[in-house]
């Protein structure tokens, strides 16, 4: 029986290190794939901002041509007396390289607004990688906490193993002194069996949530264990009231904010683009096709283009555009009160957590005096072996009633610290 213990319990002790919260975090932020993704597109868009800024310069364009038609063009004119003329005129091929410049001159502060819209998307992007950071490291802990407590009641277990293997001694040795019947050793024998296997299950579950929780933050390494005193999380503070600073709002803020750019835009294609283009040309032949050589030539000019009715498309983009503002502006007081309600709900869930705690904790102490007392009037054979072994009963569901307040706690506290809208910082 000891051997079997002994083989269990080696197995997570030897070569096992603890993995802290807050180690856990740290591969946390390094290791995860969808954290990765979000990193990669708020780098991403530095590279759209570069792109809308691009057309504040001209636009160069470098181009070259060269064409062959099988016959000269031809030219017929009818003279009186002398009848009609064929004349044939210019070169059969033709060879034009040159280069153009153009650039919008006014486009209505179209391109400023697209430039601050992308630099708007950037922020809010920044925004969301540390909500999810946020929302990552809330789960982290959630899972943490369970892990912790199936490492908690993986030692409960196999102190009601060790318990119930002192029992099956004691019972063997009142059986062999003749005070006790053979089926109390037998029954005996069968509850250490069930206390092995609840071990077992408690080890299983234990392993479970380990790997679970492994592969979140990245890392495989079978011999961690997890913190079994919590104080990254026992001593975190409970702000008074949500924070409204949080990063959630100010998403919300710049969602508002890249709506009224996008209204700008839409509202600047209501005035003219203006353009002016310039370009200088070498071509053979050249304007004058009289002549067989290279010559070159510039050229200015400008473009209006201006869409004076569409419909009223613009306006109702426009009118689209007001409406999504106030819908989240309506979504970010939705969230206000939601996050208010469910923050007062946890902040009671912790004080009633902490009066199980005190109560179980009280009762535990309590049911190991209890039990002590009855081994010691055991061997003397002043109770019974149904007495003790309710005692050791009792004192195991005290054990686990303390981990599971503790853990009531911790989750609530945790909950409340998240929707608070502070950062988890372990």
């Amino acid at each position: 029986m000891k051997l079997f213990i002994f083989l269990l319990s080696s197995i997570v002790v030897v070569s096992a290190a603890e993995l802290t919260l807050h180690s856990a975090q740290s591969y946390l932020v390094k290791n995860n794939f969808d954290l990765q993704i979000i990193s990669e597109d708020v780098r991403k868009s530095d590279a759209e901002i570069a792109e809308a800024k691009s057309g504040l310069y001209p636009l160069i364009d470098v181009t070259g041509a060269y064409s062959y038609v099988s016959e000269k063009s031809k030219v017929q004119m009818t003279i009186p007396k002398f009848g009609t003329i064929t004349s044939s005129s210019g070169q059969q091929d033709r060879t034009e390289i040159g280069a153009d410049i153009s650039y919008p001159v006014f486009t209505g502060m179209s391109r400023y607004y697209n430039i601050k819209n992308k630099e708007t998307v950037k922020n809010s992007k920044d925004i969301n990688k540390r909500i999810t950071e946020n929302r990552y490291s809330f789960i982290l802990g959630l899972l943490y906490i369970r892990w912790s407590l199936a490492t908690q009641q993986l030692d409960v277990r196999k102190q009601c193993v060790e318990y119930m293997e002192r029992y099956a001694d004691q019972v063997k040795v009142l059986h062999d002194g003749g005070v006790i019947v053979e089926s109390k050793v037998l029954e005996a024998e069968a509850k250490l069996k069930a206390a092995e296997l609840d071990y077992v299950l408690a080890r299983t579950q234990n392993d479970s949530l380990k790997c679970e929780l492994l592969g979140m933050i990245g890392i495989d390494d079978s011999e961690f264990t997890a913190e079994k005193i919590l104080l990254s999380i026992d001593t975190m503070d409970v702000p008074d009231s949500i924070v409204m600073s949080r990063s959630e709002l100010s998403l919300l803020d710049k969602s508002i904010e890249q709506l009224q750019l996008t209204k700008k835009i839409s509202f600047a294609q209501r005035y003219p683009v203006v353009s002016a283009l310039a370009g200088y040309h070498i071509a053979n032949p050249g304007l004058n096709s009289g002549f067989g050589e290279f010559m070159d030539y510039f050229q200015v000019g400008a473009q209006v283009k201006w869409n004076v009715f569409d419909g009223l498309k613009n306006r109702n983009q426009r009118a689209q555009i007001e409406h999504q503002i106030t819908m989240v502006q309506i979504d970010k007081e939705k969230n206000i009160d939601q996050w208010i309600r469910s923050f007062g709900l946890w902040k009671k869930q912790i004080q009633s957590a902490q009066e199980r705690i005190s109560v179980a904790e009280a009762s535990l102490a309590a049911s190991d005096a209890y039990m002590h007392s009855l081994e010691s009037s055991l061997k003397a054979g002043v109770v019974t072996d149904v007495d003790y072994e309710s005692a050791v009963t009792n004192y195991i569901q005290a054990g686990l009633q303390v981990e599971n307040a503790k853990f009531s706690k911790r989750l609530s506290q945790l909950s409340a610290i998240y929707v608070s809208g502070k950062d988890i910082v372990y």
